[in-house]
């Protein structure tokens, strides 16, 4: 495979990428918000306390929120018994309804997850500049995504956000239960692609999941936290920018990529520069050349395809 040279600190002290062969992207809080889940939650709450006469909606949202957070935290001994994505989406709702008393058919449950998803959806807002800077990104690089979440999920929300066809590789971790920070979940990845996991970026926002568990699969990690923050004390440097579109302009920019102590230049905090600026350091044309495009490189769940949200 042929590929643009660049030169990076990755974060591994002493190492440096001579030659990126794709770059790889968490999902949640990288590419698309996750605010739209809470949102949606919300929504969902709201209709479900009126049919079923709970006085507080918030009771419900909230439950849904604790099982939610403690489930994921716990996946292990909570959710990987469940088996199928399905029940694993629905186990949120069966509890939260619970606690407020609510026994739910399986129909209902079923038209909670499907309604869940739906809105969100719906409010989902495509980012006016990240799919140009992408596209400029996916003419040098394939790309590819790394999300614990499920194939349907992941791929409906990233066709709402117009970056789905940008993507060679969708690798959904709830699928087969092999969730991020296991290296496993990037090393299927980069097979998928045919790359060397030592010859990829991989950006997220997470740090355990995304930073720990990208450098322990050989990958060169790129931090983009939701909140600003530094790196953690006694951690490697690692290279951090405020949000997806700066790590991207980086990387499209640099003829090496910025060493992670130097404080990024200004433009790349500027989210209304163009991807494809003739500025000073701006590389221009084509690297490496795409494998086909695939919409995921694992299974669909049990749920139906979500259309408009109905509840």
């Amino acid at each position: 495979m042929t590929t643009d040279s660049v030169t990076i600190s990755s974060g591994i002290a002493g190492t440096a990428l001579s030659a990126v062969e794709a770059v790889l992207f968490d999902l949640d809080d990288t590419l698309v918000s996750s605010d739209a889940m809470w949102y949606a939650v919300d929504v969902v709450c709201r209709y479900t306390a009126a049919k079923h006469d709970i006085p507080v909606p918030a009771a419900l949202a909230t439950a849904y929120r604790h099982t939610f957070e403690a489930a994921w935290k716990g996946f292990s001994t909570m959710l990987a018994p469940l088996g199928s994505v399905h029940a694993i989406r629905r186990y949120p709702w069966t509890h939260a309804l619970a606690a407020v008393g609510i026994s739910a058919t399986d129909a209902e449950l079923d038209h909670l997850v499907n309604a869940l998803l739906a809105h969100q959806l719906t409010i989902t807002r495509p980012d006016p500049h990240l799919p140009g800077l992408l596209r400029a990104l996916a003419d040098r690089y394939p790309l590819a995504v790394v999300s614990n979440a499920s194939a349907i999920h992941a791929e409906a929300r990233l066709a709402k956000a117009g970056l789905l066809d940008l993507f060679d590789a969708v690798i959904c971790g709830l699928d087969d239960q092999v969730l991020k920070p296991d290296p496993e979940a990037f090393a299927r990845c980069c097979r998928e692609l045919g790359v060397d996991p030592g010859s990829c970026l991989y950006i997220g926002d997470d740090w355990n999941n995304d930073m720990i568990g990208a450098r322990q699969a050989g990958l060169h990690p790129i931090w983009v936290p939701r909140n600003p923050q530094p790196v953690p004390a006694g951690e490697p440097p690692t290279p951090l920018y405020p949000n997806i579109n700066a790590a991207v302009r980086a990387i499209l920019r640099a003829p090496a990529f910025p060493n992670p102590q130097q404080t990024a230049h200004p433009e790349e905090y500027d989210d209304h520069a163009r991807p494809n600026d003739k500025r000073p350091g701006c590389r221009q044309g084509h690297g490496t050349a795409h494998l086909h495009r695939k919409p995921s490189a694992c299974g669909r769940g049990a749920e139906s395809t979500p259309g408009e949200p109905e509840v």
